[in-house]
């Protein structure tokens, strides 16, 4: 077994607003920003704690919450 043998299955993000009530400020706007660069990543969940993008094609699922 190689390490090319091995394919990426997840990648994580993390961002830490210092004042968490800032997520709520942000996400919308994050989201809209997203959809303007990318029309093929559709919302699949909004609410106050979490937010869900999904690209069926490439099957990846995106999550911003605090």
């Amino acid at each position: 077994m190689t390490f090319n043998d091995f394919y990426l299955n997840r990648v994580v993000l993390e961002l830490r607003y210092k004042d968490g009530f800032l997520y709520w400020d942000n996400c919308g706007a994050t989201l809209l920003e997203v959809r303007k660069h990318l029309p093929e990543w559709e919302l699949v969940r909004t609410d106050v704690e979490l937010a869900v993008l999904r690209e069926k094609r490439k099957k990846m699922e995106v999550s911003f919450n605090y």
